[in-house]
């Protein structure tokens, strides 16, 4: 390089010696010093099991490790541990619990430098059943052997749900407080939900008034043309 201050980039991790020769136009001059470039290590990956989980019993749970990252290289393995004896491997796998409870997931990953980071969550599973809409499961929490519970898989929010009748569910997907969907247990399906018709005072109120007065006119009505004598009595 050249000039008062300069850079370079090595390649290779060993000593060098540089040489600097300085020239004012008349004389020249050199000076050496000595500059030695280490390997620098590899960076371990990071791990992101993401979590925690909430799915039912013999329903596939999708686990998701795409957070996990690895700065100077890249991640070659996902290993996850289920908590329940059983393993699967990859960024978005998926695992059946065949009974309730918690169990510890933990996510292991491995770099292309073979270094490991892992990352522990964990999955409470419930009696209940998934819903394709709203994306979530109606779960049993209290093991009473009806669903009280929506977990909404995409937010992560937990509301609790009314039922109807034996076959229907009313879900609030936001917990904003309103009905969003109407589930039917017998078909598995959902409709969006619609508030009843109800027939309020105020709506009933003018019509009663138009009839009260109506009945009004037709008995001054009578009693004029009785009076005026177009209707008698015998």
């Amino acid at each position: 390089g050249s000039g008062v201050t300069t850079t370079h980039s090595y390649s290779t991790a060993e000593t060098f010696t540089v040489v600097l020769t300085v020239d004012d136009g008349t004389d020249t001059d050199t000076d050496t010093a000595t500059v030695t470039i280490e390997d620098v290590p590899p960076v371990p990956p990071t791990a992101d099991a993401n979590g925690p989980y909430v799915g039912v019993v013999n329903q596939s749970l999708s686990f998701d490790g795409s957070e996990s990252s690895d700065s100077d290289g890249s991640i070659t393995s996902y290993e996850w541990s289920c908590g329940d004896g059983n393993s699967v491997n990859g960024v978005n796998p998926t695992h059946s619990y065949t009974s309730t409870g918690t169990f510890e997931i933990t996510l292991t990953v491995t770099d292309d430098d073979g270094l490991t980071d892992n990352d522990t969550t964990t999955a409470t599973i419930y009696v209940g059943e998934s819903v394709d809409i709203p994306e979530g499961y109606l779960i049993d929490t209290d093991d009473d052997g009806t669903v009280d519970t929506f977990y909404n898989s995409d937010t992560g929010v937990e509301t609790t749900v009314e039922s109807v009748d034996e076959n229907t569910v009313l879900i609030d997907e936001d917990d904003d407080g309103e009905w969003d969907y109407e589930y039917n247990t017998e078909t598995e399906t959902s409709t969006s939900y619609e508030t009843p018709d109800e027939t309020t005072e105020e709506e009933e109120f003018p019509w009663l008034i138009v009839a009260l007065i109506l009945i009004i006119i037709i008995i001054a009505v009578i009693a004029i043309l009785i009076k005026t004598g177009y209707i008698y009595f015998e």
